[in-house]
C-alpha cells in the first residue's frame, strides 16, 4: 500500500527578504577613526602618567644588603652603659597641619580633639659619630618648602595631601640643607624610619654620594609607588635585613647598625609595610627615636597605634606601639622622641661660630 503524505497547510509569515548589508559610511569611518585614536591617546597618556609619576619613587630603584658589622646578643643596660656614645641633634625643619586623629588607627574612639588641628613639627634627626662621622634619621624638608605648600611633592602625591587638606610650611633658613650647614655637617648616611614625603623631601640637599638606608620592602609599601619624586634616578637603596639581627627583648630582634652599640634598628612595621624605629645611646643619655610608630605623645600615652594603609597594618602597628610602650616601662632613663612631637629639645652638636 503506498502512503500518502500528509498534507502541509501554507505557511501565512510572508518571506523574509533577503539581508542586505549596508556598508558604513564614510562619515562613520571617520567617527570610529577618531574613536580609536581617542581611545589610544588616552591609552598612551595614561601609561604615560604612570611612568611620570614613578619617577623618584623608591619602589623603582634598585636594593641592596645593608653592609653589618658582626651582630652580638646583649642587653640594654649593658648597650646602655658600656655602648659607644654619640652626639645628637634634633633638628624641626617646619611643619605639617592636618586632623591628628586621621593619624591614628581606624578603630579609635578616642583622640585629643583639643589640639586637632595643631601643625605637627617635622623632624630630621644629625647624629655626630666619633669615628664615623655624620649620619641622618630622616631627611626633613627642603627650602622648595619655603615657597609652596606642598614643595616638591609631585603629583599624584600632591593631589592626595591637597585632598586631604594637608599643608606644610617651613620658615626661611629652616630646610635640612641649611641647618647642616650651620652645625658644619656632611652626612654619609641617612636611615629613614620610612618612605612618606615629609621624612624624604629633604634628601635631595643632602650630598649626592649619601647613602639611603631604608627597613627591608619598606620601598614596597604603598607610599613607595606614589611617586613622591625624593629619590634621585639611579640610587641603590640599602636595605638592613633584620634576619641577620639578634634578640633584644622585647624585641623578637634588633640590628645594631654599627656594631658598637651607638645605633640600634628596631622592626616596627604597621604604619608602614618596613617601618624602623631607632635607639641612639648618645652622650647624655640614650634616646628612643619613634618615628611614625607613633606620631605624637598623646597617642603614646594612650596606646593608640598609628593608621597603616589597610585595617590589617593596623593591628600591626599596634603589635609594634605595644612593644614601644613596654620598652619603655622597662627602661625610665629613655628620652622619648615622637615622629612628630618632641617633649624636650635636644640637641648636643653646637652650632659653627
Amino acid at each position: 500500500m503506498r502512503e500518502v503524505p500528509l498534507y502541509k497547510a501554507p505557511s501565512l509569515t510572508p518571506p523574509r527578504p533577503p539581508l542586505v548589508r549596508r556598508r558604513p559610511s564614510a562619515s562613520t569611518h571617520l567617527w570610529l577613526r577618531r574613536l580609536g585614536v581617542g581611545l589610544g591617546a588616552m591609552v598612551a597618556l595614561g601609561a604615560a602618567f604612570v611612568i611620570w609619576a614613578g619617577l623618584g619613587s623608591p619602589s623603582k630603584l634598585p636594593r641592596a644588603e645593608l653592609a653589618l658589622s658582626p651582630q652580638r646578643a646583649s642587653s640594654w643596660e649593658d648597650v646602655f652603659a658600656r655602648g659607644q656614645r654619640v652626639r645628637l641633634c634634633t633638628l624641626e625643619t617646619g611643619d605639617v597641619s592636618g586632623e591628628r586623629s586621621m593619624l591614628l588607627r581606624r578603630d579609635h574612639v578616642d583622640f585629643d580633639r583639643a589640639r586637632e588641628h595643631v601643625p605637627l613639627p617635622i623632624y630630621a634627626h644629625l647624629i655626630r659619630h666619633p669615628t664615623r662621622g655624620d649620619a641622618l634619621i630622616d631627611s626633613g624638608l627642603s627650602a622648595a618648602f619655603e615657597r609652596d605648600p606642598f614643595g616638591d611633592i609631585r603629583a599624584p602625591a600632591r593631589w592626595f595631601h591637597w585632598a586631604m587638606d594637608t599643608r606644610f610650611t617651613l620658615p626661611a633658613g629652616r630646610s635640612i640643607g641649611a641647618q647642616l650647614a650651620r652645625l658644619s655637617a656632611r652626612p654619609r648616611q641617612v636611615y629613614l624610619t620610612h618612605v612618606h614625603g615629609d621624612h624624604t623631601a629633604g634628601l635631595g640637599e643632602l650630598p649626592r654620594d649619601v647613602e639611603i638606608v631604608t627597613g627591608e620592602h619598606e620601598a614596597d609599601d604603598l607610599a613607595g609607588h606614589l611617586g613622591y619624586g625624593h629619590f634621585a634616578e639611579g640610587t641603590t637603596l640599602s636595605e638592613i635585613r633584620f634576619s641577620r639581627g639578634v634578640p633584644m627583648p622585647p624585641f623578637d630582634v634588633a640590628v645594631d647598625v654599627w656594631g658598637d652599640g651607638a645605633l640600634w634598628a628596631l622592626p616596627t612595621p604597621g604604619h608602614s609595610r618596613g617601618h624602623v624605629s631607632f635607639v641612639v645611646n648618645a652622650e647624655l643619655g640614650p634616646v628612643l627615636l619613634i618615628g611614625d610608630a607613633s606620631h605624637y605623645a598623646w597617642a603614646f600615652e594612650h596606646g593608640i597605634g598609628p593608621r597603616g594603609p589597610s585595617a590589617r597594618d593596623d593591628a600591626v602597628g599596634q603589635q609594634s606601639l605595644d612593644r614601644l610602650r613596654e620598652f619603655v616601662r622597662a627602661h625610665p632613663s629613655l628620652r622619648v622622641v615622637y615622629g612628630h612631637d618632641a617633649p624636650r629639645a635636644i640637641c648636643e652638636i653646637s652650632p659653627t661660630p
